[in-house]
């Protein structure tokens, strides 16, 4: 077996591995070591077409591999997130920020869903569910996953507020790229919904009897 033939044989292999991954980061390097593994093939075989497409592949997994692991090292910051709170400040730095005044509606119930938000400084009301939510605090994320992907509440400036908007294909990658990332949003959106249960069977609870007053006199 000539030294050419080991080269187009090393880079079927990689292609090979490449397939079997199962996790993206991993896809990625292998698919590089691939790209390199046939673009040595091409030179030494002068099979130009295969040079030209992995001479076009290897900087697109270059490029797919940088992003993953900037994802990956943002998402690892969930790690870093004390149980029982709720600080999303780590998932600012991928987000698009923007100021609203006082008043100004966020988004309306029933309006399709396609981002989530993150506070960086200001209040945010959500009027009916009664609450208001401070900085470091995300909200917007359970539409993203609703079946019919509409917001199931309001959101409204409370005070000027400014926001980072994370478009749901952002929050798909990392969902996707990041186990740890996803088994964290995971958790928060059944939380916030088991409570949303319990807070409505208790208000569909009747009230309880009074005793029956007595007069003494």
């Amino acid at each position: 077996m000539t030294m050419v033939d080991a080269f187009g044989y090393l880079a079927a292999v990689a292609v090979f591995l490449a397939f079997s991954m199962k996790t993206m980061l991993s896809l990625r390097l292998v698919a590089i070591a691939s790209n390199m593994a046939f673009i040595t093939y091409g030179l030494t075989a002068h099979l130009m077409p295969i040079l030209l497409l992995h001479g076009l592949l290897l900087p697109l997994n270059f490029v797919r591999l940088i992003q993953i692991q900037r994802f990956a090292r943002i998402a690892a910051k969930v790690a870093e997130v004390a149980p029982g709170t709720e600080r999303f400040d780590w998932m600012i730095v991928i987000g698009d920020r923007r100021r609203y005044d006082d008043g100004a509606h966020l988004f309306t119930r029933g309006d399709r869903a396609d981002r989530l938000f993150v506070i960086v400084d200001g209040q945010v009301r959500l009027p009916e569910l009664g609450r208001t939510l401070g900085p470091g605090s995300m909200f917007g994320e359970i539409g993203l996953f609703a079946s019919d992907g509409l917001r199931t509440a309001s959101a409204v400036a409370d005070g000027p507020v400014s926001v980072a908007e994370i478009s749901e294909r952002r929050v798909r990658e990392l969902f996707f790229n990041n186990p740890r990332f996803a088994y964290e949003l995971v958790r928060l959106i059944t939380g916030r919904m088991t409570a949303r249960l319990v807070e409505a069977e208790q208000n569909a609870l009747p009230a309880p009897p009074q005793p029956a007053r007595t007069d003494a006199g």
